[in-house]
C-alpha cells in the first residue's frame, strides 16, 4: 500500500479515535491524543513490516533508488525499532494521563517525547553513517 494511503488511514484512525474518546470521556480526550498518535504510528510502521516495503525502505529509496538487499534488511530492522519506540512512547504517554498530573503530562508529551524522537533519529543516522564507512 502506498505511503499516501497509509497516511490517510492513520489520519482517519486517529481522528475517529480522538472523536470517540471525546464523546466517551470528554475532558480526557485531548490528553490521549499523543497516545493515539503513538499507537497510530506503531500501526503504520508495523503494517509496513507485514506488507512490504517497510516505511523506512520507502524513505531510503527516495535518496538511494537502487537499495541493495542489505539496505532492505537494515531498513526493516530500523522500522521494527520505530514500532517498538512508538509502542513504548504510547505506553508512557498513557501513564502520564492516568497519573493525573497535567504538569507531568505536559513535560513528557510536550518535551521529553520529542527529545527522545530526535535522539532516536540522530542516533540511527549516526549508526548508519558508521556502518556505511565500515563497509566501504
Amino acid at each position: 500500500m502506498p505511503f499516501q494511503k497509509r497516511s490517510l488511514f492513520l489520519a482517519i484512525f486517529v481522528t475517529l479515535l480522538v472523536a470517540g474518546l471525546y464523546f466517551w470521556k470528554g475532558a480526557i480526550a485531548p490528553l490521549l491524543y499523543p497516545v493515539a498518535m503513538s499507537l497510530g504510528m506503531a500501526i503504520l510502521f508495523g503494517g509496513s513490516l507485514l506488507f512490504p516495503p517497510s516505511l523506512i525502505e520507502q524513505f531510503a529509496r527516495i535518496f538511494e533508488p537502487n537499495l541493495g538487499p542489505s539496505g532492505v534488511a537494515y531498513a526493516r530492522k530500523v522500522t521494527l525499532v520505530w514500532v517498538i519506540f512508538a509502542l513504548m512512547n504510547g505506553m508512557i504517554s498513557l501513564m502520564t494521563v492516568l497519573y493525573g498530573d497535567l504538569a507531568l503530562w505536559a513535560l513528557y508529551n510536550g518535551l521529553i517525547s520529542y527529545l527522545l524522537i530526535g535522539s532516536l533519529m540522530l542516533g540511527e543516522y549516526g549508526f548508519r553513517q558508521y556502518c556505511k564507512r565500515r563497509s566501504s
